[in-house]
């Protein structure tokens, strides 16, 4: 009878390349950095609701 040869499944000739990982983990990039308080010369969103003098002014459209 003739010697039967099998393939292993997991084969110890190939080696794992350490520059580039079968699996690789994922980076933890932390915690991302907010600032405290919103910039000073950033405007608000919201208009003021009573401004000090009107946008347009009301005598120029009575022309």
């Amino acid at each position: 009878m003739s010697e039967k040869r099998t393939m292993p499944n997991e084969p110890d000739e190939m080696p794992v390349n350490p520059e580039r990982p079968e699996i690789r983990q994922p980076t933890d990039p932390g915690e991302p950095e907010m600032p405290e308080e919103a910039p000073e010369n950033i405007p608000n969103e919201i208009p003021d609701p009573d401004p000090e003098r009107p946008e347009v002014d009301p005598d120029e459209f009575e022309k």
